[in-house]
């Protein structure tokens, strides 16, 4: 989808659905739809074997230049890709696009269920005096299921947000696109997006309900703080690995003399137990023995603990010498 010449003004498609759509064999760089201007359109029930099922990427040359196009008012509901590079792309460039809504995206075996990257410019655009692009700050995605798999499509650009532990897998030569790469699946979510500073390229975009399969290495939501460049000191396995994915119990947390609650929890849950005092330690670690920092408010012998800033999935608590398990929803 792009626009058009027309009275002598600058055009593009204006309302619609499109749905029960299908792609097999994609190259990395295409896939079933690529939007670069477009205004309230519904997509659904789309599918994509390679590629990009949905590609919201206001990339080309021309229209960047002009300042024209852009997605507008988009929404999708049903989106699957398996052995591709994402099922959902949103990549803005230069063009300053509105709101888009996406409910229901599946990925099996594919680089990224969905890739949220920040707006940028090239040094010509620059040169120009545009300013990066931005996706609405209003912009919705939800209902995410990513599987994994070993022999996605992926890039090499994005080899540095592959975890240590599995970059042995990468393929030695070019798949017949050119372009990419066999690999492992890199992450469910990978949000560059940012804070919401336009100025800086950077958007929010509300993800929620985040589901990853056979990611053993890798968290469910990844950003730019994820790359890693040296794999030097990075152990073979997680140092305190968690394999039951559920919370510790009501009745065992009894038994260990606490109330954890709410748990599950949507970000901030309280601790309490008459061994907690003024000098006792409590420590968070998320699913590959790594330690976080949450938000501690102490009151005598309850602890508030913060961790909406945390993607969800189950969390370690320690306190002194007791462990039991927490789930962020």
């Amino acid at each position: 989808m792009g626009y058009s010449q027309y009275n002598g003004k600058y055009v593009m498609s204006d309302g619609g659905v499109i749905r029960n759509c299908s792609i097999e064999k994609a190259h990395y760089g295409y896939g079933l739809v690529q939007s670069q201007a477009l205004r309230n359109v519904f997509f659904k029930d789309i599918w994509g074997d390679g590629g990009v099922t949905l590609r919201l990427e206001t990339g080309l040359k021309k229209m960047n230049a002009l300042q024209i196009g852009g997605n507008h008012n988009i929404y999708a509901k049903n989106v699957y890709c398996q052995n591709g590079n994402a099922a959902v792309m949103i990549s803005p460039h230069a063009i300053k696009n509105g709101h888009v809504e996406i409910n229901g995206v599946e990925a099996i075996n594919t680089g990224f269920a969905v890739r949220i990257d920040r707006g940028y410019l090239t040094k010509e655009q620059d040169s120009l005096g545009l300013t990066p692009g931005y996706y609405a700050n209003t912009s919705i995605v939800k209902n995410v299921k990513g599987t994994y798999g070993k022999t996605a499509q992926v890039k090499e650009k994005h080899f540095g947000y592959l975890p240590c532990q599995v970059r042995g897998l990468i393929g030695e030569e070019y798949n017949k696109d050119g372009e990419s790469y066999t690999a492992p699946a890199v992450a469910t979510v990978l949000y560059r997006g940012g804070n919401g500073d336009n100025a800086e390229g950077y958007y929010k975009v509300v993800i929620s309900a985040v589901e990853s399969i056979g990611f053993k290495y890798q968290k469910a939501i990844i950003g730019e703080e994820d790359w890693i460049e040296d794999c030097t000191n990075v152990p073979d396995e997680p140092e305190d690995p968690i394999t039951p994915e559920e919370p510790t119990t009501k009745e065992d947390l009894l038994n260990l003399g606490y109330q954890v609650y709410p748990n599950p929890t949507d970000g901030v849950f309280n601790v309490k137990s008459t061994k907690i005092t003024s000098t006792s330690n409590l420590a968070i670690y998320n699913i590959f023995g790594q330690q976080i920092n949450p938000i501690l408010l102490r009151r005598s012998q309850r602890v508030k603990v913060d961790i909406s800033a945390y993607p969800p999935g189950i969390y370690m608590v320690t306190v002194d010498g007791d462990r039991f398990k927490i789930l962020k929803q």
